[in-house]
């Protein structure tokens, strides 16, 4: 299987073997060092893409940002809100409340609508609008320290039935946040 993903405004490849299949995904991603430049038209001739990606969307969203501004905060109850009923499952480790708090807050500021991702085993489900009877862009999942590349096959796999692009955000135990150093991109899969 080869994976090519986004990580910290670089492309990547990784391909899973028997050898690697069991290490831990957040090492491999830090360590992997096998840069991919590659051409649009390779990776729609590969897999089927959607045409609209998460920074093309952050783009055309400016003008739904200026006017989200103008609008009043929202009460005390709904910034303390992370997912609907995702707080009844959390533990009582208020940095982890936190750390979904802030990534939900992300996704929000890029104008996505961000919803419970429960169904699929996922954090956060990305939608582009409100509206009934839309389907979700992307699927966020989070990468805990202990997990390992066979996780990610199972995430891949069920990305791949629900048709829905995948964000990973990989859980760090430091005290320094940074949600752009954590969040990874899945550009494209595929068995070969």
């Amino acid at each position: 299987m080869k994976v090519i993903y986004e990580f910290k405004n670089e492309n990547y490849q990784l391909l899973f073997s028997e050898q690697n299949i069991d290490k831990n995904i957040i090492e491999v991603i830090d360590q992997n060092c096998d840069k991919c430049k590659y051409n649009e038209l390779d990776l729609y001739k590969e897999i089927n893409i959607d045409l609209l990606n998460f920074q093309q969307y952050n783009l055309l969203n400016i003008k739904k940002k200026k006017k989200k501004e103008n609008i009043e905060e929202n009460d005390a109850e709904k910034e303390s809100e992370i997912n609907g009923s995702i707080t009844k499952n959390l533990s009582n480790d208020n940095n982890y409340k936190e750390f979904l708090l802030k990534y939900k807050q992300y996704f929000e500021e890029n104008g996505y609508i961000v919803k419970n991702g429960d169904l699929y085993g996922a954090e956060y489900v990305l939608y582009l609008t409100d509206k009934k009877y839309t389907h979700s862009i992307y699927i966020v999942y989070f990468i805990k320290e202990n997990d390992i590349l066979r996780d990610l096959i199972k995430i891949l796999r069920i990305s791949h039935s629900i048709k829905k692009n995948v964000i990973l955000i990989l859980e760090r135990k430091t005290d320094i946040f940074d949600l752009h150093n954590n969040i990874v991109y899945i550009k494209l899969y595929s068995y070969k």
